[in-house]
């Protein structure tokens, strides 16, 4: 047969999935990096043209643009604290709180099963929860203290709202379980040994982790 063993046709089909697996994941890092890279330089030009609004929408969206070691992710926050910590120092208390709410929001929806800007996401916590008390609008109670007001506030910030771990556990484990099963399937071809069992693993692992993306 020209197409070789069903084992070795089989093992080929699985290599492949395999490999436009990764690529698909190296596209979307590339893609991700030059979202952030591009949002970043236009949060620069919003904060020289004084225009604090859209460098806050430019920035966040480079804060979102999340890849591992990307060098645009960190910048991101710098920025949004700048515009926080000008407004704050210009009494403008909206655009201040505009500013770290972006900056938690941003730290929540790029988070894992780590929470790789706890830093950023504290100290935002703490200056909404200050500028909140603050808020000569805001309902309060005539006796209570506004450093009481701003320790309640900063416990509901510090809540963990709905939790995204136990499906982003599901997409590591089935990329983790794909991969191994693709490359456990290959070998088996090579090597003409039943490769049913492997293959069964590589599909499973791929469809866990399409259901775990579409969870997320």
């Amino acid at each position: 047969m020209s197409g070789g063993p069903p084992a070795a046709r089989l093992g080929r089909i699985v290599a492949t999935a395999a490999l436009v697996g990764g690529g698909v994941l190296l596209l979307a890092t590339l893609r991700a990096t030059w979202s952030g890279e591009r949002a970043l330089a236009q949060a620069d030009q919003a904060i020289r043209a004084g225009d604090g609004g859209r460098a806050i929408a430019e920035a966040g969206r480079a804060a979102r643009a999340y890849v591992p070691g990307a060098p645009h992710v960190p910048a991101a926050y710098l920025r949004l604290v700048h515009v926080a910590r000008t407004s704050e120092v210009a009494l403008d208390r909206e655009r201040a709180l505009l500013a770290w709410r972006e900056v938690r929001q941003a730290a929540l929806d790029t988070r894992w099963l780590a929470q790789p800007h706890a830093r950023e996401l504290a100290m935002a916590n703490d200056a909404i929860a200050r500028l909140s008390a603050d808020d000569p609008r805001a309902p309060r109670a005539r006796d209570t203290p506004g450093d009481e007001i701003t320790a309640r506030t900063r416990a509901l910030l510090e809540r963990d709202p709905a939790t995204r771990r136990p499906a982003i556990a599901a997409l590591l484990a089935g990329l983790l379980l794909g991969t191994l099963g693709a490359a456990g399937a290959l070998a088996a071809a090579r090597a003409g040994r039943p490769m049913k069992t492997a293959a069964i693993a590589a599909v499973a692992g791929f469809v866990a982790y399409a259901v775990a993306v579409a969870w997320l």
